[in-house]
């Protein structure tokens, strides 16, 4: 085997990152012994985490409706041939029970870009998944419109510590190091995490409560990226203003 393929194929699968020439090199000088070389890691990785056990999903189609037409997709909106459905939320939990009793423990609601199931159809749905089965987890595959994930609760229920964890486990999954989740798990690996949270006043920089804040703001907004993480902690509160203009910072920001 090539000395140069074999040492970037070590590198990736001891850090998981090569650089863009290193990935051109790759591509431009793979070969089938370095194909099955990498097989084979990938198989030791796979069974240092899982073992020989497979994990199972229950899969439930509540929509096939699309406003999306990507070509490659037998779901888009063009193709006159695709018949139409959706599933009412009676059904989808039905789906549920059924699938529960199969055996399965976690549920991948999943469709196309239906602007049906809005956040106000799809939480009390997922509440009632949760309720009615605690062990189960719920994962959401809709689309690209969520983008954007409001967090509500009562004081001291726990949002603020769920943000900062949220932003931590991100940052050690971007190092490579094991962080406390279930095992099917996905976390997204950001390139940047970016976050707005406590009170960060400085008599010496000369700023009150709302300037840091604001000039935090705009230092995030100007750097980040589609494939950034965001996190924002109660604005009107951070900024000591009244609820109704927090709202519309909320707003603008979400813009």
């Amino acid at each position: 085997m090539n000395d140069k393929l074999f040492k970037i194929g070590q590198k990736l699968i001891s850090t998981g990152s090569l650089s863009t020439t290193e990935y051109e090199y790759l591509i431009d000088n793979r070969n089938e012994e370095f194909a099955e070389f990498l097989k084979n890691e990938a198989v030791k990785k796979r069974k240092a985490v899982y073992g020989n056990s497979v994990f199972i999903r229950g899969l439930i189609e509540i929509s096939n409706i699309c406003k999306n037409d990507c070509y490659y997709c037998g779901i888009r909106k063009s193709n006159k041939a695709c018949k139409r459905y959706r599933l009412s939320t009676e059904e989808i939990l039905k789906c549920a029970d059924m699938g529960y009793k199969m055996g399965f423990r976690t549920f991948v609601l999943q469709g196309g870009e239906d602007g049906f199931f809005t956040d106000e159809i799809l939480v009390p749905l997922i509440r009632e998944i949760k309720l009615k089965y605690p062990d189960c987890a719920v994962t959401l595959s809709l689309g690209e419109d969520y983008r954007f994930l409001l967090i509500s609760g009562p004081n001291t229920g726990g949002k603020t510590v769920l943000l900062k964890t949220v932003g931590l486990l991100s940052l050690m999954t971007k190092c490579g190091l094991l962080v406390p989740a279930d095992e099917d798990s996905n976390i997204m690996i950001y390139d940047k995490v970016c976050c707005d949270i406590g009170d960060d006043q400085s008599i010496q920089a000369n700023l009150s409560t709302f300037s840091s804040h604001m000039k935090n703001i705009t230092d995030i907004i100007n750097m980040v990226t589609p494939n950034s993480l965001v996190l924002f902690d109660e604005i009107e509160k951070a900024y000591q203003i009244s609820f109704a203009k927090g709202e519309k910072i909320d707003a603008v920001l979400v813009q």
